[in-house]
């Protein structure tokens, strides 16, 4: 295959969200595993009826902050003035139940009832976090083809990508603050024109190889300011004037990791 030439891309920011739907973790390297990015999307939240819950419905869970401490092997999720030590893995006598992501089910592994119980008090609502207890439980079908791949608790494929440029065209766009927050990548890239990966079929970080699957279609999560907690127009009211394809707005592509390893920021990228 014929390298694209553009200028030089490199790895910008790296995001794990360890639990799906609240703010994520920047962190300088990572591991590549089967389902995506070491342990991104390995929690979420379901109602009473097991479904997922998302900022969808609650757009508070924009401000839950999530702590990684990796010597404990536990996160610190923090809500205002209240904040919990939740573990990485479950203990070993935890329940499991069937679980509902979009249109999979699956069975997940429930965390300790005072886990459910806090999370039930910051949302005033009934819910659970519930663990994805392997890699081989979900799986997503790779366009165009019958190919299964292992996917977490994420909407579609294990990783997501996104330009900076692109952002930057964006912001140039509409007069108010637009953070890459929004749109919640795991993986950002310096270099190149806008939306750049669009043109990608693969690339190579590390020597590992990545495959580009499908563009990102948006929703009005990207809406929500993870800030204040507040849904407006933007940035979907503009994208949807230049991103448009049929009836999704698109940002970002989704990628799936050909072989295991590690990245890290500042990591050239070599576009295939």
């Amino acid at each position: 295959m014929d390298t694209i030439v553009h200028s030089m891309f490199r790895v910008s920011q790296l995001f794990i969200y360890p639990i799906k739907s609240l703010k994520g973790i920047s962190v300088p390297a990572i591991k590549l595993t089967p389902t995506g990015f070491e342990m991104d999307r390995l929690m979420m939240l379901v109602d009473a009826q097991g479904r997922f819950v998302s900022q969808r419905e609650f757009p508070a869970l924009c401000k839950f902050e999530v702590h990684l401490n990796i010597k404990k092997q536990s996160l610190l999720v923090k809500h205002r003035e209240h904040e919990i030590h939740v573990p990485l893995r479950p203990s070993t006598n935890s329940i499991k139940a069937a679980v509902t992501v979009w249109e999979d089910t699956v069975e997940a592994v429930v965390a300790d009832s005072f886990i459910n119980q806090w999370f039930t008090n910051q949302l005033a609502t009934e819910v659970r976090l519930v663990y994805m207890p392997n890699a081989n439980s979900r799986k997503a079908i790779l366009p165009n083809t019958q190919k299964e791949v292992p996917v977490s608790f994420a909407d579609t494929f294990p990783i997501l990508l996104v330009g900076e440029a692109s952002l930057k065209l964006l912001q140039s766009k509409i007069n108010m603050q637009i953070e890459m927050e929004r749109f919640r990548p795991n993986l950002t890239f310096t270099g190149g024109e806008p939306h750049a990966e669009d043109l990608w079929k693969s690339m190579v970080i590390n020597k590992l190889e990545f495959a580009i699957v499908k563009p990102c279609a948006r929703c009005n999560v990207v809406t929500l300011n993870p800030l204040s907690g507040i849904h407006t127009e933007e940035p979907l009211k503009t994208l949807a004037l230049y991103r448009k394809v049929g009836n999704k707005v698109l940002f970002g592509q989704n990628i799936i990791a050909k072989e295991m390893g590690y990245i890290q920021v500042g990591d050239s990228i070599q576009p295939i």
